[in-house]
């Protein structure tokens, strides 16, 4: 289980541009590593073969995911 992936070379932005894509922001440090837990978790557990079909990162207070399906995107932002 990946804690962050995404093509670093390319950059957040580059890797994939036009995928969908959705931000949760956190208020605090702990906040934000227990719901980065959490959506890792449920990425390798909903979605098939989420390192083809997702990418996602982390920055100071945010937690940013991408996928290449919009009904994944949906099923993720009613989650979270």
């Amino acid at each position: 289980m990946h804690k962050e992936y995404y093509d670093w070379t390319r950059g957040w932005d580059d890797d994939h541009p036009f995928w969908h894509i959705h931000d949760i922001v956190t208020h605090n440090q702990t906040e934000l590593d227990l719901v980065h837990k959490e959506v890792v978790l449920w990425l390798y557990k909903n979605i098939d073969n989420p390192e083809r079909h997702c990418r996602w990162t982390r920055q100071v207070l945010t937690i940013s995911v991408k996928f290449r399906y919009k009904r994944d995107c949906v099923w993720f932002k009613l989650r979270f």
